[in-house]
């Protein structure tokens, strides 16, 4: 008896390629077959690398959003809605200072410089949290 154990017999090999196997020494073999399937890959790719950066990017707008106080959200939801300053001020009752200084505190971390753009971010898709 051998002191390393008992060997396994190795499997037969089967003389015929696997379905995979032959389908890529085809396309090896036919250019015509092969440079569709590399601009189909590299297609691929571009898309792939297109829907990641959109996932990153709506991933950290979410996470500035929910960096936003539960008073600043209330601020940023309404300024968005198209209210004015002074209109935010006397639904919150707080002073028109006050929503001005909120105003610019959410702008600041949600790295915005307008209403517009504010607007923008509120409308976009964001991902589930899920």
């Amino acid at each position: 008896m051998n002191p390393r154990g008992p060997h396994r017999a190795a499997a037969p090999r089967d003389p015929t390629p696997s379905p995979a196997a032959a389908l890529i020494h085809v396309v090896d073999d036919d250019e015509s077959l092969r440079r569709p399937l590399f601009d189909a890959m590299a297609r691929a790719r571009k898309q792939d690398a297109a829907a990641r950066a959109e996932l990153a990017a709506a991933q950290q707008r979410d996470a500035r959003l929910a960096a936003l106080t539960t008073r600043e959200r209330e601020v940023f939801e309404r300024i968005v809605t198209g209210q004015r300053n002074q209109a935010i001020a006397d639904e919150l009752g707080v002073s028109l200072r006050t929503v001005k200084a909120y105003r610019a505190q959410l702008m600041n971390k949600l790295g915005v410089g307008s209403a517009a753009v504010l607007g923008r971010l509120a409308g976009e898709p964001h991902t589930d949290s899920n």
